[in-house]
């Protein structure tokens, strides 16, 4: 788990009876494992994808109805904490302050006290919960089994199936690590035959409607134009020409609106987001009718140089 680009805490399978427990200071190129001691009880073991951290706090899972937890593990020791009726821990998720969690065995579980305390929380299906995942500003949940569902709840209430795959079981789920308001595709799901489901959702009114990588950078007429009140704009954005080798990465991307005077009246979007097909809608209920335009502008958002920019006349009519 890397908690920064620099420093990491890794859990390995137990060696003379301890855990193999160590960190990183220098983005992975040594590892130590000094001050990490925890003794193994009994013949337990963990599994793979279990572990979470909220920067210095750790939690990490077995297969003997306990969750490790240490607060800092570079000081502090390491608590147990019971997860009866589960045996076998195969996810854990925790929000940012450390106190909602949920852990997937054969069953759901859940905590609102940082894991003091876990008990059942209501699933859907058999099989192992190999994934949790969560988009806590919209308090929207998922989980995955060991088949080809997603499961999906709204507000922490029941969970309902969202999502079936075509073909091949699901066996891991994570988010996005630099944030949710970086663009779509905040979630993805690994399933067995090496497919990859990608969660795509609104972010600040922009919403993806392909997930296909564009050739090229193109910025529709809006529609309707002329228009009353409200407006929709539709771009796509290709992958960022600077990506090297496999990687897909996406421009900082702004839509803003002008008037006639080249004044600034909107700033639609404002983020990185990654390659696809966006619409975006606008309201201009508060602006008066005229001659309008707006402009599409990307630029690298490690170099900030500009890689894209295209502007076109809209027509407000009240």
């Amino acid at each position: 788990w890397m908690q920064n680009t620099n420093e990491g805490f890794m859990v390995g399978d137990r060696v003379g009876g301890r855990w193999s427990l160590w960190k990183t200071i220098n983005g992975g190129v040594n590892w130590d494992s000094t001050g990490l001691y925890l003794p193994q009880i009994g013949n337990e073991r963990s599994w793979n994808n279990t572990i979470w951290g909220n920067n210095y706090a750790i939690w990490f899972g077995t297969d003997a109805s306990r969750i490790y937890h240490t607060t800092n593990y570079n000081s502090s020791p390491w608590l147990i904490q019971s997860t009866v009726p589960n045996s076998n821990i195969y996810s854990i998720w925790f929000n940012q302050t450390g106190s909602l969690g949920y852990f997937g065995g054969d069953l759901l579980s859940k905590t609102t006290n940082g894991g003091v305390n876990w008990f059942i929380n209501p699933s859907l299906d058999t099989g192992h919960i190999n994934g949790f995942s969560s988009i806590q500003f919209i308090n929207n949940y998922w989980y995955i089994r060991s088949n080809n569902n997603i499961y999906f709840s709204n507000n922490g209430g029941p969970f309902s199936v969202q999502y079936t795959s075509p073909a091949g079981s699901y066996i891991h789920m994570a988010g996005t690590r630099s944030g949710f308001t970086g663009g779509p595709g905040a979630i993805y799901a690994i399933r067995s035959n090496g497919g990859i489901s990608r969660l795509n959702f609104f972010v600040e009114g922009v919403t993806i409607i392909s997930s296909e990588i564009p050739d090229s950078y193109k910025l529709h007429q809006n529609y309707p134009n002329p228009f009353n009140a409200s407006t929709i704009f539709k771009f796509e954005a290709p992958k960022l020409s600077s990506s090297t080798g496999g990687e897909v990465r996406g421009g900082y991307v702004r839509l803003i609106t002008y008037n006639a005077l080249g004044q600034e009246v909107g700033s639609l979007v404002n983020e990185v987001l990654q390659p696809g097909t966006y619409k975006v809608e606008w309201n201009g209920k508060d602006i008066a009718s005229g001659i309008y335009f707006y402009r599409l502008l990307v630029s690298d958002p490690n170099s900030g140089s500009v890689v894209y920019s295209e502007s076109k006349k809209m027509v407000m009519v009240k």
